[in-house]
């Protein structure tokens, strides 16, 4: 990852760890990741795409990458300001094309990021042995992409620095760059922070979405369920605007099917960690595996999320069925860590969380 993202939140340790993490994590208050209106235009886009025929239905469509899209549109926006509208071609030739003086350019971005994110991915299961893997296409598209964050970050530090020639963003608007450039002109820090963080939160996000459609779509009477609990709650006619963002946390049910996408589903399968010093853990040693077991300092300890999430003797026997209602309670502790636990775990969780809320609720609508 490192190889992308270069240091920041997502690969330092110890007490670079914890500054990139002192700078980043107030921005994503609740407060901050509770701008209705930009979920709403992308999932309005989203929704678009979804044309019902004559025959009242939807043609065969490709949902994993319409929600890929998404996530990146709601991504950009939120981190840098101003969308690269990978689902409307339109709106974005309409800004300018892509290229050095240009805005970035949607489908470029998407491209890019599948390849990179891709290359990462195949090398995490290489190692130390990585650097000898063939990078050329990764190298071209992590330029292309430091090129377009680039733009952004210029714009975002002259803006603060009462530099950019021109009318600056709607302040009452929540831009995490542009928050994080309060505190730093630093460009290549700031590139490196966003860009891991925009990485993260769009696939993360995208994954989710398609879990959450996938269960849906195979269990009907779930889906009309979801429906009318959307209905009852936010009534018809729906609009921007008409409910606050406490409410749309409030709904319970669905809240409870995202929960049981991320559990049965988990967009990130596992959770790696290194011992800081020579220490325990409770469970692990032993002929049966249930005393305590010891760690010497250095070990490298990789927790399997996906299992933990369907264990039989936390969840039940029925652990592999999509049941949402067994979220009588949220948060069930250290049985659940789609976000991972303790000081590390992931400061984008309310945004990942949120992300799905529109596009479900207006396509069950």
């Amino acid at each position: 990852m490192s190889a992308y993202v270069g240091t920041g939140l997502l690969t330092n340790e110890g007490q670079a760890w914890k500054h990139s993490r002192s700078r980043v994590r107030p921005q994503f208050s609740q407060a901050s990741v509770s701008d209705l209106a930009l979920f709403e235009r992308h999932s309005q886009e989203l929704v678009r795409k979804l044309v019902p025929g004559t025959d009242g239905w939807t043609r065969h469509t490709d949902l994993q990458q319409l929600f890929f899209d998404f996530t990146l549109d709601v991504a950009t926006e939120f981190f840098y300001g101003r969308s690269v509208h990978s689902q409307n071609p339109v709106t974005q030739a309409a800004l300018g094309g892509p290229g050095k003086t240009g805005p970035p350019n949607g489908e470029v971005f998407t491209k890019c990021i599948d390849v990179v994110t891709d290359w990462v991915g195949a090398m995490s299961t290489l190692g130390k042995w990585y650097k000898y893997a063939p990078a050329r296409q990764f190298k071209r598209s992590r330029a292309k992409i430091y090129e377009m964050v680039d733009w952004y970050v210029d714009r975002a530090v002259a803006r603060v620095t009462d530099e950019f020639p021109t009318k600056p963003l709607d302040p009452s608007r929540f831009v995490l760059l542009d928050e994080l450039a309060k505190n730093t002109d630093d460009k290549l820090w700031l590139r490196n922070e966003t860009i891991g963080l925009l990485t993260g939160g769009r696939a993360t996000s995208a994954a989710l979405l398609g879990w959450l459609f996938y269960y849906l779509a195979r269990q009907p009477s779930l889906y009309r369920k979801l429906r009318r609990s959307i209905v009852e709650e936010f009534g018809t006619g729906y609009e921007a605007g008409h409910f606050t963002a406490s409410q749309l946390r409030a709904s319970q049910y669905l809240k409870a099917c995202i929960y049981e996408a991320l559990r049965l589903g988990s967009p990130t399968h596992t959770s790696v960690r290194s011992a800081a010093r020579d220490t325990t853990l409770p469970r692990g040693g032993g002929s049966q595996g249930k005393d305590p077991i010891y760690i010497p300092k250095g070990t490298t300890v990789t927790l399997n999320l996906f299992s933990l999430h369907h264990r039989e003797d936390i969840w039940g026997k029925d652990v592999e069925h999509f049941k949402p209602e067994r979220w009588g309670r949220f948060d069930r502790g250290w049985e659940f860590l789609p976000f991972g636990g303790g000081p590390r775990a992931c400061i984008g969780r309310e945004y990942s969380i949120r992300n799905p809320k529109k596009p479900t609720g207006l396509t069950t609508y």
